[in-house]
């Protein structure tokens, strides 16, 4: 190249082309087919675009280095060469065109949760229950998971404390708050997209009868006032203050004729 001439008041040009192949496969060599292989010049305009067959090979490219007249060299060269495919990472590359050129392109299938729950070991989600989070996800190329990342949101605020855990212990919940366990997973090369749970709300707890009410007997000529304390009779998971109400008879009178 670095030879060619023109005659003095010469008007012809030179183009210089070089063959382009690109292949495309996924992080494990799988073929991918349907990839969307594009390319621009150095000037950023579009030159080719060619979808990857069954073989993950385009179509051969004839691309330009070059043009040449009698007074100068116009460059097409370096291109971007940029692949796209559905649900996988992009690639995008810089190729310097200097003679024929075969590139390797490796895409990898970004992994995507399928499901998020939020569930408590306490059947009626009171708090007194564990809330536990779980998520299944797929990976097209069966990356290996490496990494996940767990969020735990309460009435919508982040609770920094229980980043990266999927168990949420009873002393961390109240009745009435609304609880969502959010993830991502990572499978060496892209993370997945943050996907959250549905909410969980916790129920206020009813109030629990926890000891026998014994019979009372009393002397005779007794005054009794409040003899009875409930106090010790009930409790509520929750702490809530409790207060009682007695129905029935108040007093107990006795006549004797």
């Amino acid at each position: 190249k670095s030879d060619t001439t023109f005659a003095s008041g010469a008007t012809g040009s030179i183009t210089v082309n070089w063959f382009l192949d690109v292949y495309v496969n996924d992080s494990v060599g799988n073929n991918i087919s349907n990839a969307n292989v594009s390319g621009y010049n150095n000037t950023d305009n579009f030159v080719f675009s060619s979808l990857t067959g069954a073989t993950g090979w385009i179509a051969t490219q004839t691309l330009t280095e070059y043009t040449q007249n009698a007074t100068s060299q116009y460059f097409h060269t370096n291109y971007s060469i940029n692949t796209t495919k559905e649900r996988a990472s992009n690639n995008s590359r810089s190729l310097n065109l200097t003679a024929s050129t075969t590139l390797y392109i490796q895409l990898n299938y970004i992994p995507t949760i399928i499901k998020v729950n939020i569930t408590s070991n306490d059947n009626l989600n009171r708090t007194n229950g564990t809330l536990i989070g779980s998520f299944s996800y797929n990976d097209t190329d069966n990356g290996t998971t490496r990494q996940n990342e767990t969020l735990w949101y309460n009435n919508s605020i982040e609770v920094v404390a229980l980043r990266n855990t999927t168990i949420v212990g009873s002393e961390n919940t109240s009745k009435t708050e609304k609880w969502i366990f959010s993830v991502r997973v990572y499978d060496g090369y892209d993370w997945s997209n943050w996907v959250n749970s549905t909410n969980l709300t916790i129920q206020n707890a009813e109030v629990i009868f926890n000891k026998t009410i014994t019979n009372i007997t009393w002397s005779e000529d007794t005054t009794l006032t409040n003899n009875i304390s409930l106090y010790s009779h009930f409790y509520d998971i929750d702490n809530d203050n409790l207060s009682y109400n007695v129905t029935g008879n108040s007093s107990v009178r006795v006549i004797i004729n």
